[in-house]
């Protein structure tokens, strides 16, 4: 949340304002109300726990990830060129900080605020093996757009835009009797072009999808 200046807690504020209850068919989020209490906040849930995928890099059949795709797809039209989703009162995370949230200077950052010390510390440990093992011109790349990003916001700026699940991977995901895909934790949704969820998808589980010897992740 403070990685994304979320100040009113996006899964929350989605639920308020009907987000949810506008998603396509194929989309389902558990939530059925919502609750405050001072600064906190509480969601009440379907129990969906035995419909998601186990924890870990374990094998996701191709048929699934086909799935999660197409109704990545669908959510991604159904919302595509929806203005109403740049009211303030939603507090959508900017696409600024959806792609630097992971990045060394916010974990550090974080790490100045006391808080989620063990997974900052990972993140900056990962991108210090990044700068030992990747390609020289890969590294000087990655560090100019980690000090200036605008190349990539101005190139993202000329697509179309939708409503973005943020961190579409297979640990927020689920499948409800075999035609809906459950999709959890939308604290990094986003308005902008699709590509970046597709992106995340395929880098974050790559793991799985390539366990599995999938034409997937090739074809694409």
């Amino acid at each position: 949340m403070s990685g994304t200046q979320d100040s009113q807690i996006r899964d929350v504020a989605l639920f308020l304002n009907g987000v949810y209850q506008r998603l396509p068919e194929p989309c389902y989020v558990p939530i059925l109300a919502v609750a405050r209490e001072g600064k906190s906040r509480a969601m009440l849930m379907v129990d969906v726990s035995d419909s998601l995928l186990p924890p870990g890099d374990v094998p996701v059949p191709p048929a699934d990830i086909e799935q999660y795709l197409d109704h990545l797809a669908i959510l991604h039209a159904h919302f595509m060129g929806d203005e109403s989703l740049e009211d303030a009162a939603l507090g959508l995370c900017s696409r600024h900080d959806s792609i630097m949230v992971l990045s060394p200077a916010a974990a550090r950052r974080t790490l100045e605020l006391g808080q989620e010390e063990e997974f900052m510390c990972t993140i900056i440990s990962g991108w210090e093996m990044f700068e030992k093992v990747a390609p020289v011109e890969a590294v000087r790349i990655i560090k100019n757009l980690q000090q200036d990003l605008q190349p990539v916001l101005s190139a993202l700026a000329d697509g179309p835009r939708t409503l973005l699940h943020g961190d579409y991977k297979f640990a927020h995901l689920g499948t409800m009797n075999g035609v809906r895909t459950i999709m959890l934790d939308w604290a990094a949704v986003t308005f902008g072009p699709p590509l970046p969820d597709l992106g995340w998808f395929l880098a974050v589980n790559y793991v799985s999808i390539l366990s599995q010897k999938s034409d997937i992740f090739y074809v694409l």
